[in-house]
């Protein structure tokens, strides 16, 4: 928790202070986001797929890779070895519309980061763009709301609230 707090901080105040510079760029900020999310991810998705898949054909016996493990959600890892779940995890929709890749459980942590990272930008300029009743509202408003679609239920009590405000 308290690396998601320290994180959107240090993101939120980097955002707005370019924001105050007028330096702000989304290509320069989808980068950003971009390489520090998938340094992580791609690596931890082969690693584990590598591991996974050794762990099956050793250890199926076991249970540990074919029985369902309460600590997974009673989740099977075996059938999480699958490529919907590489790629809906590498392209972070991982507990929203596909399983995490096999035993990787912290995957969810990604989606939230990734989606919180399209949404608070784009909230801002929602903001910003309102001012000037420009068609780039509709734009960044229908943004927001397919981000906070995608969040789901990970977005909370906060989403059903400033959904039905914008929908006003």
């Amino acid at each position: 928790m308290a690396f998601f707090v320290l994180s959107g901080f240090l993101i939120s105040s980097s955002v707005l202070r370019n924001l105050g510079r007028s330096t702000w760029s989304w290509r320069q900020y989808i980068i950003d986001r971009g390489v520090r999310l998938y340094l992580v991810l791609v690596p931890g998705l082969v690693l584990g797929g590598i591991l996974d898949t050794i762990g099956v054909h050793f250890f199926n016996h076991s249970g540990i890779y074919s029985a369902p493990l309460i600590a997974f959600g009673d989740a099977v890892i075996a059938q999480r070895l699958n490529i919907s779940s590489f790629f809906g995890s590498l392209l972070f929709l991982q507990t929203r519309f596909t399983t995490v890749f096999g035993s990787n459980g912290p995957l969810w942590s990604l989606f939230n980061e990734f989606w919180y990272y399209v949404l608070f930008p784009v909230l801002i300029w929602v903001i910003l763009s309102a001012k000037r009743r420009s068609f780039m509202v509709v734009i960044y408003v229908g943004a927001t709301i397919l981000a906070a679609w995608v969040l789901g239920d990970h977005f909370g009590d906060l989403s059903c609230g400033w959904l039905e405000a914008v929908s006003r």
